[in-house]
């Protein structure tokens, strides 16, 4: 009881002195408030008249009407006024929209001004509040239990297998599906897909369009099994180049200009992955593991070692907070496997797939990597028909001009 009384009687002690400071700061601006309103006979800001000698900032005065304003009004909104000419008193000031009753930058202004929001915000202040708002909230429908919602999700490379996409067969549609990609492919992709081999079916080359193609047919049995799935859809999103397929179920992109791109990509990759043998590697980290150091390592022993002469040893992918991919020169990864213990890294798993993806190892500059760069500025993408996150940066696109091709 001693213990839990004393420390109320501490917080009613803080509590007391918060209170204090925060009078001693309130009579402080009442009493600048009131000289400065000597000099200044009509209660208005004369903003730029008077500026601190120690600083470039002015110098604000303002009425008791004003004063309580300045409690949480930011420097930045202040400093904006001071630009358009107006005072605190222009202002209607709330903790939402802002209003203005003097619309200088209007030609006509409307009957009720009052009525009308002006945003302060610049175009920049603008994007980093919606993109707070990306980190914060996700898409929800309105009158929609959360029960009833949808997200769409699409693996990347790696989830290929022989047999891929035989049990999809039966659905309506799907066969189909398979031979529109071939056409476009030249090549059978369906045979490919059901009986291999598996080392061809690795390769960039096939394998992307594989788990392309096969994810868009696993929409058909969506829509044949769970029709209502698809009527609030809350989110899409591709792993990898599952992303390509999340374009192609938005309706970002057509099912064949989909197919084009993927096409053109694995092409690109495939050339870049047979320029350096390179890979992926899955490593399980804690709060203590030194991944970055061990890249380092990694990278410094493939340099002095080895004589190359440029290795790459980076994170190509953050699945989570203690799992990453690294990417990079396959004498790199190997050092991980082998040495990754004494930085702390808990375990490592290589992936099937062919090259150091998401690297700088995949900069390609030849003839697939130009075809690729031109054929993507033929595409003509849309907007979303749901909405859809990228792998760049994770998060909503609320248009297609919101959608960079060079995310791709």
């Amino acid at each position: 009881m001693s213990h839990k009384l004393t420390s109320n009687l501490i917080l009613n002690h803080i509590h007391k002195t918060l209170i204090c400071k925060r009078l001693l700061i309130n009579q402080r601006l009442s009493r600048q408030f009131s000289s400065g309103n000597e000099d200044n006979s009509d209660g208005k800001l004369d903003f730029g008249s008077k500026l601190d000698k120690n600083s470039n900032k002015p110098d604000l005065k303002s009425t008791s009407k004003s004063e309580e304003k300045l409690d949480y009004i930011p420097n930045r909104i202040k400093r904006r006024l001071e630009q358009k000419g107006l005072s605190l008193e222009d202002v209607e000031i709330s903790r939402g929209p802002k209003q203005i009753e003097d619309l200088l930058e209007s030609q006509v202004a409307p009957e009720n001004v009052k009525q009308v929001p002006i945003d302060f915000l610049s175009d920049l202040d603008a994007q980093r509040r919606f993109n707070r708002n990306q980190e914060k909230h996700s898409f929800r429908p309105p009158n929609v239990s959360p029960e009833d919602t949808s997200i769409l999700m699409f693996p990347g490379q790696g989830s290929q297998f022989v047999g891929m996409g035989k049990k999809l067969l039966r659905y309506p549609g799907v066969e189909d599906i398979y031979n529109r990609a071939s056409e476009i492919l030249g090549y059978d992709l369906l045979n490919l897909c059901l009986n291999g081999p598996a080392e061809k079916l690795q390769e960039t080359i096939y394998c992307q369009p594989a788990v392309v193609v096969t994810s868009l047919a696993a929409m058909e049995k969506l829509k044949e099994e769970h029709p209502n799935s698809l009527n609030h859809v809350v989110a899409v999103a591709g792993f990898s180049v599952g992303e390509i397929t999340a374009l192609a179920v938005t309706e970002t992109v057509t099912f064949e200009e989909a197919i084009q791109i993927i096409k053109h990509r694995a092409a690109a990759m495939q050339k870049a992955s047979e320029a350096a043998a390179g890979g992926l590697l899955t490593v399980i980290c804690d709060h203590k593991t030194q991944l970055r150091v061990a890249m380092v390592a990694a990278k410094e022993y493939c340099r002095t070692e080895l004589q190359m002469e440029d290795p790459e040893c980076s994170i190509a992918n953050f699945l989570c907070t203690d799992v990453k991919v690294v990417g990079g020169d396959e004498a790199a990864l190997q050092f991980l496997e082998k040495y990754g213990a004494e930085w702390g890294i808990k375990r490592t798993k290589r992936l099937a797939v062919s090259g150091a993806f998401h690297t700088n190892m995949m900069r390609v500059t030849g003839k697939e990597g130009w075809k690729f760069r031109e054929m993507l500025q033929t595409v003509n993408f849309k907007e979303p028909k749901y909405p859809l996150h990228l792998n760049l940066d994770g998060k909503r696109y609320p248009s297609a001009a919101g959608v960079p091709r060079t995310a791709i």
